[in-house]
């Protein structure tokens, strides 16, 4: 758990003596500044909600389950190096070079790949 240092605060009271007032009755004091210390709950407060937010977080990540987009980008692990193109087997770049590209030579990791 984290300990937050104390808030201080300068506290001056100023009181309007009236004559109805219950405060006239009372002898005149001289009012100096106080300083009072007190520990601000909010600081503890913050950290847990923090803390919920972030366990919340994760779990919805982890419901969430994964993203079909993301795992077809994983998949294209081979790239065509004349146009760049993205392929998720060998058999699939073979057919893509034999058909688009039949003028250029076949890259030397297409040579076993049965079609």
């Amino acid at each position: 758990m984290v300990s937050l240092p104390p808030r201080v605060f300068l506290v001056k009271l100023d009181f309007q003596v009236g004559t109805g007032d219950r405060l006239s009755q009372l002898p005149e004091v001289g009012l100096q500044p106080h300083i009072c210390v007190v520990n601000m709950a909010r600081g503890h407060q913050k950290i847990q909600s923090q803390q919920k937010n972030a366990k919340k977080q994760a779990d919805m990540k982890k419901a969430k389950g994964h993203d079909q987009k993301t795992a077809a980008k994983a998949a294209l692990v081979f790239t065509c190096s004349v146009c760049k193109s993205q392929m998720p087997d060998p058999k699939t770049f073979k057919q893509h070079f034999e058909s688009k590209h039949p003028k250029s030579p076949l890259p030397p990791e297409l040579e076993g790949v049965e079609a």
